[in-house]
């Protein structure tokens, strides 16, 4: 009888051990193929552990109670017997090869382990369903090894694999992962592997006929000749004249300079040369996601071709354990993909399969990291330096980390003196190169100061202090629309959103408490206001409220603009969404305080409050902000910080360390870019999870990216939203509690809290 890998319950079709460790392993060795012309030789060749890793990943399954269980076709929970701890104990006891352990280990729950302390300890995973004892199931699986073993020499024969002795890195060891567990699920799911044919040539043509077009618009309003011009002198710089061969690029330009197609268009000329497998974009906010999308469709997606296999867009970080849902989980196969800075580099950092599943597709792609200065928290910038030289100098990536209002952390002496330390002093970082001319970025600068007054000075400041929401929304309204008021919590922004609804203005708002597809409607009926606006100034008296959300990456362009004081790089950041195209007169953006018991406040960001406030109120060694260029006082906030974040040099080698005494678990759980709690999604319709087994994979993907919103779990608890039965890992957001059009899932917060 034929021994099983999975059964017909598990993943549609009955599947045998021999079948699948053949598929598996094939899969591996194409993965490692499309890696090879990326890497240096010698890295490739400690790549090759995982094939060991492939060959023995479920010898477990051999165990006769697991064997039970898969005939038995009913499986629907794990096997009794964990089967990820037999094939690690023997590549560990026999090979000695911990590396290769730790990825049989690895390719399924808890994932990738800390790999110190107590040996015998480290490859006993004990799951709450086990119905032995641990030190019973130990002992079971080491009195039965060598009879899977046998049986496995049995059905494959002898194999011939390489062992491996060199020490591998920790990004190696997640990208050799993301390939077993790629492959592993993939085989299981029945996919074959998908050929991508990226026609960079093709897609750089056409952004050069988008650009054009878009040209030729601007080319009828002559008051903004002078700044078309620059516009179009940034974009044939990168189109034509950057240095490709540079591998990390600094890309620091002004706002509304055009900088997402200028850059794409270096990248394009880079990935056509250099034969790049991806373009990665990744930006902070979901909302940039939403509109730079829509440039890309318009601009690279080419006649014939569909939009969603062309690009990627990924929204949430939420990934999944359970079988149906983790066929659905996030990848990075079409040529461009596009993603949040969250999701990217907790990637990086994960130990979880399901999470690095994605991160074989990295090597040899080009990565643009837009509006960087807000991607990454201080406490991380370290790690993820050495993550980005990594990737440049050995994996055949080409990066760009790119800002209207850049911190110069490459320069900065508190982040270079944590890589003085003992354990992190091997690592070997790269200081950006600068992409665009010293000559193009001062003109581009120059252009910058002109455009919008700023409401900072030390005696507006003071004046512009507010006790309660209602007089602050009276200081907003007597500033000429369209207007834009940026708060620093999702739900102060839900409550002034609503105080200005129920005073009988007309508003708009925008933050994470939206579904995407409903993000995507208000974000395109606020362009359509801001273009009608245009031509009818009697249309032009209304607000948007919005969170961080819509600070940065828009093209969007108010007249007037006011920001809670809570960080001077966010308020840089909405001055770009001030008169951004030159289009009003008299446009201004002021920076308040707020002290309503009502309205929350962020208490995450006091140190960048505080800062921000003392450079308003002091200005920097007695000189006012006005004379400094955006990046200059983003760049000094950023240092202020720095000196004043207690412990921030501890966590930040802490980071270090990890990454490089393999702590994959512990680097895992201490690396967040957004030090919140843990966000979940909610879904408002049940019918899209009804086919996530048999319907296609792809479209069920696109609909839970799209019709669900992503919560913080407390909040869930505390709105008691239920888990949906089968798949305990969402919730179920009833329609009655949610507002497609003002306040998404705080519409019971807010009215509960204002009536």
């Amino acid at each position: 009888m034929e021994k099983l890998a999975h059964s017909a319950a598990y993943c549609g079709r009955e599947q045998t051990y021999e079948n699948h460790t053949e598929g598996v392993t094939k899969l591996i060795k194409d993965m490692l193929k499309d890696i090879q012309p990326y890497v240096p030789k010698v890295l490739y060749t400690r790549l090759e552990r995982v094939l060991l890793a492939g060959e023995f990943h479920d010898v477990g399954k051999l165990d006769k109670e697991d064997q039970q269980v898969l005939r038995e076709n009913k499986r629907k929970t794990a096997l009794p017997i964990p089967h990820q701890i037999a094939g690690a104990k023997y590549l560990y006891e026999e090979y000695r090869d911990i590396y290769a352990a730790a990825l049989v280990f690895g390719h399924h729950t808890p994932g990738l382990p800390d790999l110190n302390g107590d040996t015998k300890e480290l490859f006993c995973y004990y799951p709450q369903n086990c119905t032995m004892k641990k030190e019973e199931l130990i002992n079971h699986i080491e009195a039965h090894l060598q009879e899977y073993l046998e049986i496995h020499r049995q059905i494959r024969g002898e194999i011939g694999l390489n062992v491996q002795r060199e020490v591998p890195t920790a990004m190696e060891m997640r990208i050799m992962l993301s390939c077993l567990v790629d492959a592993d699920w993939s085989d299981t799911a029945g996919e074959t592997k998908e050929d991508i044919f990226p026609r960079w040539e093709e897609r750089q043509a056409s952004l050069d006929r988008y650009i054009k077009e878009k040209e030729a618009e601007c080319a009828e309003d002559l008051s903004n000749e002078e700044r078309n011009r620059r516009r179009h002198e940034m974009y044939y710089a990168c189109r034509e004249k950057t240095d490709i061969d540079n591998s990390l690029l600094n890309g620091d330009a002004a706002v509304g300079t055009g900088k997402t197609t200028a850059f794409l268009a270096h990248l394009l000329r880079g990935a056509k040369m250099q034969r790049l497998r991806h373009i990665f974009i990744i930006l902070p906010y979901t909302n940039i996601l939403e509109q730079v999308e829509k440039v890309l469709d318009e601009a690279v997606v080419l006649p014939g071709e569909s939009a969603e296999n062309v690009i990627a867009v990924l929204h949430h970080r939420a990934e999944y354990s359970s079988a149906e849902l983790k066929m659905l989980a996030d990848t990075w196969n079409p040529p461009i993909i596009l993603t949040t800075a969250v999701q990217f580099f907790e990637t990086l950092a994960s130990n979880k399969p399901g999470r690095l599943r994605k991160l074989h597709q990295l090597p040899g792609s080009g990565i643009f990291l837009d509006e960087f200065h807000a991607s990454v928290p201080v406490t991380c910038i370290p790690i993820v330096w050495q993550w980005l030289t990594e990737l440049s100098n050995v994996w055949g990536c080409k990066i760009i980390l790119s800002s209207g209002t850049m911190i110069r952390f490459w320069d900065n002496i508190n982040i270079k003196k944590v890589y003085k330390g003992s354990r992190a002093s091997c690592y070997n970082i790269q200081k950006p190169e600068e992409l665009l001319p010293f000559s193009l970025r001062k003109s581009l600068e120059e252009q910058e100061k002109n455009r919008i007054y700023l409401g900072i000075s030390k005696e507006e400041f003071a004046e512009n202090h507010f006790n309660e929401l209602d007089s602050l929304l009276e200081f907003v309204l007597s500033k000429r629309g369209p207007r834009i008021l940026m708060m620093d919590t999702r739900k102060a922004s839900a409550l002034a959103a609503y105080r200005l609804k129920m005073k009988g203005h007309k508003v708009y708002h925008l933050s994470n408490v939206f579904k995407p597809e409903d993000s995507a409607r208000i974000l395109k009926d606020v362009e359509k206001k801001l273009k009608d606006g245009n031509k009818d100034p009697l249309k032009e008296n209304w607000t948007l409220v919005c969170t961080t959300y819509a600070s940065m990456g828009l093209n969007l362009s108010f007249r007037n603009g006011f920001c809670r004081t809570f960080s001077c790089t966010v308020f840089l950041q909405l001055a770009g969404r001030i008169n951004r195209n030159g289009e009003y007169d008299n446009a201004g953006l002021w920076a308040f305080t707020l002290n309503d018991a009502k309205v929350p406040e962020n208490k995450g960001l006091k140190l960048s409050r505080e800062v921000w406030t003392e450079m308003i109120q002091e200005g920097i060694d007695g000189d006012p902000l006005k004379s400094f260029s955006p990046s200059q006082l983003a760049t000094y906030a950023f240092r202020e910080e720095c000196k004043r974040s207690f412990g921030t040099a501890s966590k930040q080698s802490e980071l270090l360390s990890a990454e490089r005494s393999f702590q994959f678990e512990e680097l895992a759980q201490k690396f967040k870019i957004i030090p919140e709690e843990q966000e979940i999604m909610a879904i408002t319709d049940l019918e899209i999870l009804k086919n996530t087994m048999t319907g296609n994979k792809k479209e069920v993907r696109d609909l839970l990216q799209k019709k669900s919103v992503s919560i913080y779990k407390s909040l869930a608890d505390e709105m008691q939203l239920a888990a949906v039965e089968e798949f305990p890992e969402l919730r179920y957001l009833p329609p009655e509690k949610y507002d497609s059009e003002l306040l998404g899932y705080l519409k019971g917060w807010v009215t509960e809290n204002l009536e």
